[in-house]
């Protein structure tokens, strides 16, 4: 690589390293605007996402001869009829949950109290008599905080929402997500057609492969995770409302769906069940029961979901997801935690690449 550089002439190299240098400055720049724009970009990126995630269906029902467009509108359909359906039928048991764990809290704080004093007790050789105050006050704080966390959360919400600025503002987002999912999709094929028209034509086939590649990783990743993140979520909620865990179906859902970044199901799901089985309960048998649903859970997810599902084709460390999604949700809030996998699997395929050369 001394004498002429792949024939290259030291006028063509300086070119070559001011190209990429201006590339490196585009993309620090559009990281930027992202960062810059990060509140307004969100409706927009989960509409690529759902496109993403639809043009397979959308191109198996051209297939059988349906128009694109129509198409595209019944997979819409059916998506607002899900999500309908599922606010209809989950929201009101959650809420129903919440209500009876906010009655049942004076009780859960007592028996905090009667776990708490004798240990306190040993520890300070304090009698009841001497610190009864402070317990007391705290305890009747603590039976106070869930009324006054749930009035204080009503009354921000209403601040929240009751701007006329802010309500016209959520509903823009509301309509731009399915309005830029229908052209995005209508779009794809010809984008992407359009895309590979700004590749050189001596680049093209290496960056094709590259693209197919992400493309892959990326496909597994996004729609694997996702379905064995419901599945869990079901079997979760199911497997907590058998032992009678409290908030079974927040809990259940909010662990399934945790589980797209791997073993954070775990952290978000086992401890709270945990807790509000024992407070519920205090007993050991009940205590095993969640253990036992968190057991199979994971066993389903390690040996039946995830290898028949997600497979081997993914090659993204359960380490590298944490790290994207917690790293993309420090710098880049909401938007950072769409956007940190994907980028994860776009370094991934860039370092494979330079390892290769």
């Amino acid at each position: 690589m001394n004498e002429p550089e792949a024939g290259r002439s030291p006028h063509e190299a300086t070119r070559i390293i001011w190209l990429n240098l201006a590339g490196v400055a585009a993309v620090l720049l559009l990281l930027y605007a992202f960062y810059a724009f990060r509140s307004v970009l969100i409706a927009f990126f989960i509409a690529a996402l759902l496109a993403y995630l639809l043009d397979p269906l959308v191109d198996w029902l051209e297939q059988i001869r349906l128009p694109r467009w129509v198409g595209i509108l019944l997979l819409l359909v059916v998506l607002l009829v899900f999500v309908v359906l599922v606010s209809i039928l989950v929201f009101p048991l959650i809420q129903a949950h919440v209500r009876a764990l906010i009655e049942r809290f004076p009780q859960y704080v007592e028996k905090i109290r009667g776990w708490v004093v004798p240990w306190v007790v040993r520890v300070t050789g304090m009698e009841p008599a001497e610190m009864g105050l402070s317990v007391d006050a705290l305890a009747a704080r603590l039976k106070s905080l869930p009324p006054d966390l749930w009035r204080s959360l009503s009354q921000l919400a209403l601040k929240a929402t009751s701007g006329l600025l802010n309500v016209t503002l959520l509903l823009v987002n509301l309509a731009i997500i399915p309005v830029a999912t229908f052209y995005l999709l209508r779009d794809f094929d010809a984008l992407k057609e359009r895309a590979l028209g700004h590749i050189p034509p001596n680049r093209r086939e290496f960056l094709v492969q590259r693209f197919v590649r992400m493309d892959d990783l990326l496909g597994g990743f996004i729609k694997g995770q996702l379905l064995v993140a419901l599945a869990l979520a079901v079997v979760y909620s199911a497997g907590l409302m058998i032992v009678g865990t409290p908030l079974p179906i927040l809990i259940g859902f909010l662990a399934g769906l945790a589980n797209i970044v791997p073993y954070m199901g775990l952290l978000v799901g086992l401890i709270p069940a945990l807790l509000m089985t024992l407070l519920e309960f205090g007993d050991l048998p009940h205590s095993l029961g969640v253990l036992a649903v968190f057991v199979v859970g994971q066993g389903l997810e390690g040996f039946v979901l995830t290898p028949r599902i997600v497979g081997e084709r993914v090659g993204l460390h359960p380490v590298v997801v944490m790290m994207a999604v917690v790293l993309g949700g420090a710098a880049f809030g909401f938007l950072g935690v769409l956007l940190g996998v994907p980028a994860a699997v776009v370094l991934k395929v860039w370092w494979e690449t330079l390892i290769e050369r």
